[in-house]
């Protein structure tokens, strides 16, 4: 009777680490796939910098606004400088 169960025992045992071996194996190939769609994600993401860093300099911001937008720089002599001081009216 002692027999079986120790037999039983044993078998729950190596049923046990079956199971949790399974689960090792379930877990690496999810942590593997993971991995790999995280490496694409910042692979992706350090292009979207570099082609962010490419348009946002000045001479491409000014082209685009020039052909796109069809906006110039304003010449010097049409420039008008307004101070204001306090919000109050300077003639009293």
């Amino acid at each position: 009777m002692k027999a079986i169960h120790w037999i039983l025992i044993a078998g729950l045992f190596c049923f046990l680490l079956a199971v949790e071996r399974v689960e090792i194996l379930r877990y690496g190939v999810r942590v593997s796939a993971l991995q790999q769609e995280v490496a694409l994600k910042e692979a992706r993401n350090q292009y979207m910098r570099f082609n962010i860093a490419g348009l946002s300099g000045p001479d491409v911001v000014y082209k685009e606004a020039q052909e796109k937008l069809g906006l110039r720089l304003t010449p010097a002599k049409n420039i008008v400088r307004v101070d204001v001081k306090d919000g109050k009216n300077e003639k009293q």
